[in-house]
């Protein structure tokens, strides 16, 4: 079988690595990333030692039937970062994002070496741009026109850059001042320590670029602005949550909340942290997300997303600290509110903003203004010449809430026509709409072993 894997970060890499222990033999794998980087990826290619990790290390194993690997590899490697010493058996440890990379290719390097004569893995440092099936057979058109043939086509882009909320005057704010990608470090490099900054969005991805920041002299200004001014809650040591129970009848996104917050109550009363009992609903969140009902899912989407975000997606203690150290200085500020507008100088940006709660608008100016709206998720606006190629054949269609793209339960890209295509599938943050909980790692590793299971199982997707 020849499989093709568009996307070289955690969602490829660690499908390459099930493929090649668990998957179908004979086996050609073809690995495809444009940057070259076969393991880390956008996510886990940060260079900075600041820019951690916002899971513990105990559950960030590449491997699902292997859950301490990367704690031993930690262990092993005795880094000068992360000494062995300082690691808890526990695992209740954050660290580098970078660290988390080198340790992904470390895993894929190791995958390729014991891999079966007959099963080869091929990394090829090239974008794919289109895709078309001829009969059962994919041709892959490559950005320096070649091609490549595979049989079955797996895409793991992951999480696309963000796109600037919408507003008037959003074109002519695109110029230099405008940082559109925030996990590019060297235009971050570029802000110089005095500069007054705009940032958009109050999540973890502001988070890592006020820490940058600080952690390069930078004394300016730093103002996050976001529809709901939240900050990331804050990790934190805890116990098990105790056994709960499955919610009876239909589920509705106003009864789920007040589920979680009855078991959250239930567990304090025990001694019991409320982060006990988020994370016990991890493994829950696939099939509850599935009974819900469209209608459901979007008031989800509306009222409740923000606060579950916050909540579900948290900082590792010592940032946290950081950040409020920042807040209390008066150095980083979060407001809360609507862009009104957007205005574009020479020497900056200025956006009209509405505080929330207030009918009156405010001009903010910045030196620069840092896109962190969170990643681009609707499809039909996304920039992406593959995905505007398969929308455009009908071999793909948008999940119907704007999540990414629609897929089956068991990863199956659904064409235009509503039909699965037994050929196409897609891993990780494509997934949200199928899934909704699709960014973490424990939760691509399952999707990772699943589908190469499956393809094991049927030798071609096409059969299954």
């Amino acid at each position: 079988m020849r499989i093709a894997i568009i996307g070289a970060g955690f969602s490829g890499c660690q499908l390459a690595i099930e493929l090649m222990r668990n998957g179908p033999s004979p086996l050609d794998i073809s690995l495809f990333d444009a940057s070259s980087s076969f393991g880390p990826g956008v996510a886990f290619s940060a260079r900075h030692d600041r820019l951690l990790l916002n899971t513990r290390a105990a559950n960030m194993s590449a491997l699902a039937t292997d859950p301490t690997h990367f704690l031993r590899w930690l262990w092993a490697n005795d880094l000068p970062e992360h000494p062995a010493a300082a690691i808890p058996p526990s695992g209740h440890a954050f660290v580098a994002r970078g660290v988390y990379g080198r340790y992904l290719s470390d895993v894929l390097d190791a995958a390729e070496a014991a891999a079966p004569h007959d099963v080869s893995l091929n990394r090829i440092g090239r974008r794919v741009v289109g895709l078309t099936d001829q009969h059962g057979v994919l041709w892959l058109k490559l950005n320096d026109d070649s091609t490549c043939v595979a049989d079955v086509a797996v895409l793991c882009i992951g999480n696309l850059p963000p796109r600037l909320p919408a507003a008037p005057g959003g074109e002519a704010c695109r110029g230099p001042r405008l940082i559109a990608n925030p996990w590019d470090e060297a235009s971050i490099g570029r802000i110089q320590p005095s500069d007054a900054v705009l940032v958009l969005g109050s999540g973890l991805t502001m988070v890592d670029v006020a820490i940058l920041l600080a952690d390069r002299g930078h004394r300016g200004p730093i103002l996050a602005l976001s529809r709901h001014g939240l900050l990331p809650m804050e990790h934190a040591p805890t116990r098990k949550a105790p056994p709960s129970a499955w919610m009876d009848g239909p589920p509705t996104a106003r009864g789920l909340l007040r589920q979680i917050r009855l078991e959250i109550a239930r567990s304090e009363r025990a001694g019991v942290d409320w982060r006990a009992v988020l994370d016990a609903w991890r493994d829950r969140v696939p099939l509850l997300w599935h009974r819900l009902p469209m209608i459901e899912r979007r008031r989800f989407l509306r009222h409740l997303r923000p606060i579950w975000d916050i909540h579900r997606h948290r900082m590792a203690p010592e940032i946290a600290s950081q950040i409020k150290e920042m807040q209390a200085s008066g150095q980083l500020e979060i407001r809360a509110g609507t862009i009104e507008a957007y205005q574009a100088g020479q020497a900056g940006v200025a956006v009209r903003f509405r505080n929330r709660g207030s009918s009156i608008e405010v001009r903010v100016v910045g030196d620069w203004l840092v896109n962190c709206a969170g990643p681009a998720l609707d499809f039909r606006h996304v920039h992406e010449p593959l995905i505007h190629d398969l929308l455009a054949r009908g071999l793909v269609r948008p999940e119907p809430l704007g999540l990414g793209l629609e897929t089956t339960r068991g990863l199956q890209l659904v064409g235009w026509n509503g039909q699965p295509n037994g050929s196409l599938f897609a891993l990780g943050p494509l997934t949200r709409g199928t899934f909704w909980e699709t960014t973490g790692v424990p939760e691509i590793r399952e999707q990772g072993r699943a589908l190469a299971r499956r393809l094991a199982m049927n030798g071609t997707a096409r059969a299954a």
